[in-house]
């Protein structure tokens, strides 16, 4: 009933607070519902709207797939982890980590770039730029530049 009740307000914000959510139902049904059933609700709803992860990593893999056959020199590559439950690993499940993708053209570009990469820490995250030699933005990476440098130097 909740789920029905606030998909159209998760589709135009999945971020709507709890508490919002907690208001539209008394002010539409004139029920006060509780936080953990609104947040319960909510969770549902983001699923109606943009399925569970498990399908969203489907296509997202998908996705990358078929990128990688009808796109000449594109590259990616997905981290995953194992899980463990308590010493034993388990098989048949996977962590998604995180994706990286480019174009080969776009690290080929690296070698006619200045040398200067500047770097911006914000919330302990890098975003890495290159400049050209006619001071243009050639090209920006963002991500944690521990894995990024894994990425390109493993």
């Amino acid at each position: 009933m909740i789920v029905e009740s606030i998909h159209e307000i998760i589709q135009a914000d999945p971020s709507t607070p709890v508490l919002t959510i907690i208001a539209h139902m008394k002010s539409s049904l004139e029920y006060t519902v509780t936080y953990k059933k609104a947040w319960l609700g909510k969770q549902l709803a983001i699923e109606n709207v943009y399925d569970n992860w498990e399908e969203s990593y489907k296509k997202w893999s998908a996705l990358l797939n078929v990128m990688q056959l009808y796109v000449p020199r594109f590259i990616q590559k997905i981290k995953t982890q194992p899980i463990y439950e308590g010493n034993q690993l388990d098989a048949d499940h996977i962590i998604f980590n995180m994706v990286f993708w480019t174009f080969k053209s776009c690290i080929n570009g690296f070698k006619f770039c200045k040398s200067v990469v500047q770097v911006d820490g914000t919330f302990l995250y890098g975003v890495a730029v290159a400049q050209d030699d006619r001071k243009k933005l050639s090209m920006s990476f963002f991500g944690k530049f521990k894995t990024l440098y894994n990425f390109w130097y493993n």
